[in-house]
């Protein structure tokens, strides 16, 4: 490029040249930019850096709406030279804005290189989240399993179940870390008296990230609803339906439990059926149904019955669960005992409530990520962009917390005290913790004091005493 121009040397004194350029690899620290370099051989032109990371069809395609909104920076060491390149860009419709003399260059001419700014930390977040909820379920599988080792595990469950399980509970703890910074910031800001004190280098890195975290709260909480509207269907979410259990009895004399089979509490508590064999979350499922028994004596023995007792002389105290949701009990002989046929009705009160706060909260979610975009968010105003991504998001984060607990508090009920380990319990934890800290950040006396650091305010302390000779020194 430089050779090129050489021979025009002289013709260039005192022109503005405008240095386009981008270089292949990116730019080292101590190598100089390409427009140090021109400026170097061309002493008597006044250089000026820019338009360097526009791509081709932004020139070409976009209307001037668009182009409004892209920025161009500029930088170069005569100010009139800058002032007029300025103008040139702003006539083409787009934003330009100065980084100074030509030393900035360099980092104009590394913007083109860089990928996925400021993706390193939240990604890094986000892996340390999900790695988290994956072992603690992958152990609590392999617990159960041990509890039972002749149950059967369902590994076709792992692809939809177990990822969606994974999903939800990553979803509502990344969400919780978005705005967990937040108040965290408010609170080191109260104890330092004053907004220009900078923050921790480790909480300036969190909040720089929360866009982040926010973006891929709601890319895991999209998944997940795809996931639960493909998985909810009375075949294999029965929990969310009402039941109808119609049971018989057979003439071998045993009794009937067609009653504990209705109570989700005798379900956790059954001897012949064990509360850890069933695959997470479905062994929650029937706590979100109301069941009613029919029970129906028959005191006559068919060839059927016969066969089947027959058939099934080496179960013993065997219960059986088919996919047609029909459940079987068998007595010490083999006979069956008790059979149960579950006909799905209706959603109980606690998972309709549940699903609709659910689905309230994923609403108000991409309401929240729409207003991220740049196209949308530079229409607003700072009093509707601050509504929005935190007085809305805030309450995205209660409805998320709640959307669990409705589904889940029955379940913790039926547990007892052993509610606590429970992974849908340690997921609310957060998300509970930051609205709570962010109730005691908005009454009215921690909340004007903010609101008077935010504004400028300072916290004077008592000033040092100072003796004449330090003020003759002075």
């Amino acid at each position: 490029m430089v050779s090129l121009l050489t021979p025009y040397k002289d013709l260039l004194g005192g022109k503005v040249l405008v240095d386009v350029s981008n270089r292949s690899r990116k730019p080292s620290g101590g190598q100089p930019s390409n427009a140090e370099v021109l400026a170097e051989q061309f002493p008597n032109a006044h250089i000026v850096k820019g338009l360097n990371t526009l791509a081709p069809d932004v020139l070409e395609g976009l209307s001037s709406d668009a182009t409004s909104r892209t920025t161009v920076y500029l930088a170069g060491n005569d100010i009139n030279a800058v002032n007029k390149v300025g103008r040139v860009i702003r006539h083409m419709g787009f934003s330009p804005i100065c980084r100074g003399d030509l030393t900035t260059a360099h980092d104009i001419e590394a913007l083109p290189h860089m990928f996925m700014k400021g993706w390193a930390v939240p990604a890094c977040i986000t892996c340390c989240v999900v790695l988290l909820w994956f072992s603690l379920l992958v152990f609590n599988e392999v617990r159960k399993q041990r509890a039972s080792p002749r149950q059967v595990y369902h590994w076709q469950k792992i692809p939809l179940n177990l990822l969606n399980v994974l999903l939800a509970l990553s979803a509502i703890s990344l969400l919780a870390l978005t705005y967990f910074p937040g108040c965290l910031a408010a609170l080191v800001q109260l104890c330092y008296g004053t907004k220009y004190k900078r923050f921790p280098p480790w909480m300036d890195e969190w909040l720089k990230s929360r866009k982040v975290l926010g973006l891929t709260a709601i890319l895991f909480a999209f998944w997940h609803v795809v996931i639960s509207l493909i998985l909810v269907s009375p075949s294999t979410m029965p929990f969310l339906y009402s039941t109808q259990a119609s049971s018989s009895s057979s003439s071998s004399g045993s009794s009937s439990r067609g009653s504990d089979s209705s109570s989700y509490h005798s379900n956790i508590n059954d001897n012949n059926v064990h509360s850890s064999s069933q695959y997470y979350p479905h062994y929650t499922y029937s706590n979100y149904y109301a069941t009613v028994n029919i029970n129906n004596s028959n005191n006559s023995d068919s060839s059927n019955n016969n066969k089947k007792n027959n058939t099934n002389n080496n179960n013993i105290n065997h219960y059986k669960n088919d996919n047609s949701n029909n459940n079987t009990y068998y007595n010490e002989n083999g006979n069956n005992r008790h059979h149960h046929q579950q006909k799905p009705q209706s959603l109980t009160l606690t998972s309709s409530v549940g699903l609709s706060v659910g689905i309230l909260s994923f609403i108000t979610l991409s309401v929240v990520g729409i207003v991220t975009l740049p196209s949308v968010g530079s229409r607003l105003n700072w009093r509707e962009w601050r509504f929005f991504q935190s007085h809305l998001g805030y309450a995205t984060l209660f409805l998320a917390a709640a959307h669990v607990t409705l589904l889940f508090v029955p379940y913790w009920q039926a547990l007892g005290m052993n509610f606590y380990a429970e992974k849908s319990f340690l997921c609310c934890l957060t998300p509970f913790f930051v609205l709570f800290l962010k109730l005691l950040l908005i009454l009215p006396p921690i909340h004007r004091r903010i609101d008077a650091i935010r504004g400028g305010w300072v916290r004077k302390k008592n000033p040092p005493k100072v003796t004449l000779e330090e003020m003759e020194l002075l």
